[in-house]
């Protein structure tokens, strides 16, 4: 049986459409994994400090809006105790299973023969570098 996905997208333009499930949905690679169990002790960690302790952690302060404990960041921003610590924890992280690795050289030399160099001359820079 194959699962759906409805997508919907407000950039640059309302866009609703039906896709097939992504595969890494059930089967994560290494890296989505790790990123996911980290993210889950953020959570954990983050129900059973105070916002106070959370606060001095991002280095904000512990502010209360409406009877809620909240934290401002220090860009000014007030969020959840629980997302400013998970913003805290997971920030500059990266996975050590990262899909960056050299190319075998029998697919080097196949695309060296297959794909034409492309002149610098001819490779659009973005509209903001100009």
């Amino acid at each position: 049986m194959r699962r759906v996905q409805l997508v919907l997208r407000w950039r640059p333009r309302l866009a609703v459409y039906a896709r097939a499930e992504p595969v890494t949905v059930r089967r994560p690679t290494p890296a989505q994994a790790e990123a996911r169990l980290r993210f889950a002790e953020a959570a954990r960690l983050a129900r059973v400090l105070t916002p106070e302790r959370v606060a001095e952690l991002v280095g904000g302060e512990a502010v209360e809006i409406q009877g809620k404990r909240w934290v401002r960041l220090p860009d000014g921003r007030v969020v959840p105790p629980q997302n400013a610590l998970v913003k805290w924890y997971m920030s500059g992280w990266r996975s050590g299973r990262s899909r960056v690795f050299e190319l075998p050289r029998w697919l080097r030399e196949l695309s060296r023969a297959w794909l034409p160099a492309v002149p610098v001359e001819l490779i659009r820079r973005p509209a903001r570098a100009r």
